[in-house]
C-alpha cells in the first residue's frame, strides 16, 4: 500500500521537475489507510524531505539573511527527526549557490543561524515561545503540528485523503521578510494570522 504520495524522493529534487511532481502528488488517489506501517511513514517523511528542498528552492530571502561569507544553506529539523538519513542525501546539494547543511537542535535559541527550520510535532508544547522567538527572523518555518500556520508557522504540512498537503500563511512570510513563489503558493491552501 502506497502512502501520500508515489512520486520518487529523486524526481521531486530533480531540477524543473518540482512543479510537475508536486501536482502529481496533490492529485495522486491513494487507497485509505487502515493500519499506518513504517514503511508508509518512510515513505511520508521521503515525500516531506523533497517538499524541504523545493521549498527552499522557492522562496526568496532578504540578502540579510546570510550571515557574512557564510557559503551554506542551513536546513534545522528541531526536535525528533523523523526523516533519518533521508534529510542527509541533501548535503551533495545546493541552494541559491550555496551548499545544503542539515542541522538537528533541540533548543529554539540555535535556530538563529537557521533559513528553513522544520519544527517536529514532539515541540507543540512549546509551539508559541518557538515562533515568538523565530517570527520576525528570516527564517522560513515548516511543520506538521496541527494548527501550526495559525499559530504564526508559515508552511504546515497535513494529510488528507492519505497524501502529504501544505498551507502557507502569507502573513507570518511577509513578516519574516520571505518572498514565496507563485508556483507555492498557487498549489497550497492559503493561511493568514488569526487562521483566516
Amino acid at each position: 500500500m502506497k502512502s501520500e504520495c508515489s512520486i520518487p524522493f529523486s524526481f521531486l529534487l530533480g531540477a524543473g521537475h518540482f512543479i510537475a511532481g508536486l501536482a502529481l502528488c496533490l492529485s495522486f488517489l491513494a487507497v485509505p489507510v487502515v493500519s499506518y506501517s513504517e514503511s508508509q511513514q518512510a515513505e511520508e517523511y521521503e515525500v516531506k524531505a523533497a517538499f524541504l528542498f523545493n521549498f527552499a528552492r522557492l522562496t526568496e530571502w532578504p540578502g540579510d539573511a546570510f550571515r557574512l561569507h557564510d557559503k551554506n544553506f542551513e536546513i534545522c529539523i528541531l526536535g525528533n527527526d523523523r526523516f533519518g538519513g533521508i534529510l542527509d542525501t541533501l548535503s551533495s546539494r545546493a541552494i541559491g549557490g550555496r551548499s545544503v547543511s542539515i542541522r538537528r537542535i533541540t533548543d529554539f535559541r540555535e535556530s538563529s543561524a537557521c533559513n528553513l527550520l522544520f519544527i517536529s510535532s514532539s515541540e507543540a508544547y512549546r509551539l508559541l515561545d518557538i515562533i515568538s522567538f523565530v517570527k520576525e527572523r528570516p527564517i522560513l518555518t515548516v511543520s506538521n503540528i496541527k494548527g501550526f500556520e495559525k499559530e504564526g508557522g508559515i508552511i504546515a504540512f497535513y494529510l488528507m485523503d492519505n497524501r502529504v498537503r501544505f498551507r502557507i500563511n502569507i502573513d507570518a512570510a511577509r513578516k519574516a521578510r520571505l518572498k514565496i513563489s507563485s508556483y507555492l503558493l498557487e498549489v497550497a491552501g492559503i493561511a493568514r494570522d488569526g487562521g483566516k
